[in-house]
């Protein structure tokens, strides 16, 4: 079966025109990035008690959170940046979901261990929280070609994958590059 969600947001910045937009279109599930400009990670948790309310009565669910997690450079990585991990986790429960959408840092491409430890580390925080981390490819991240996305699949644990054709097209790959990975994701991000 397919279930049609959307990135709500791009319709309206504000909670009671995102419902409209996903209602006129018959798109019963968001992926929420973003809500009057505020991402997720910096809802507070009644702000999100409250979204999840405003959905619920809508009859809209949350599929995943758009989160920013992973994307920031290498460097920036600490002990510090897990509690935000666990912060947005706690976020997606209040949310409905436990599906957190997440990167692989920005332009890390000389640094593949440091960013499978990292991202292992998010994943630990994650699973601990009972959520799970998925993986989008994206232009500057590291997984952003077909190539370092398949070591992705391999060396990360815990984590789940978000293919978007779009988002490859843009690191110069074309679909018959990268159609392979569609069957090993949990999901696919489509533009018109």
């Amino acid at each position: 079966m397919i279930r049609l969600c959307a990135f709500s947001d791009e319709a309206a910045k504000d909670l009671l025109g995102q419902i409209q937009a996903l209602q006129r279109n018959s798109v019963w599930m968001t992926e929420l990035r973003s809500v009057d400009g505020k991402n997720v990670k910096d809802l507070s948790v009644k702000e999100a008690k409250n979204i999840h309310a405003a959905l619920q009565d809508s009859g809209i669910l949350v599929w995943a959170v758009g989160s920013p997690l992973g994307k920031i450079d290498l460097k920036k990585f600490d002990e510090q940046y897990l509690d935000l991990v666990k912060y947005i986790c706690e976020i997606a429960h209040i949310l409905g979901t436990k599906k957190i959408r997440a990167f692989s840092f920005f332009r890390a491409y000389d640094e593949p261990e440091r960013v499978v430890e990292a991202c292992n580390r998010m994943a630990e925080v994650a699973i601990a929280n009972d959520a799970v981390l998925c993986h989008e490819n994206e232009k500057e991240v590291y997984g952003d070609t077909a190539i370092r996305v398949r070591e992705l699949m391999l060396k990360l644990q815990g984590w789940k994958f978000v293919y978007d054709p779009a988002n490859f097209v843009q690191t110069g790959q074309f679909a018959e590059e990268t159609l392979s990975l569609a069957s090993q994701c949990d999901y696919y991000h489509i533009k018109d």
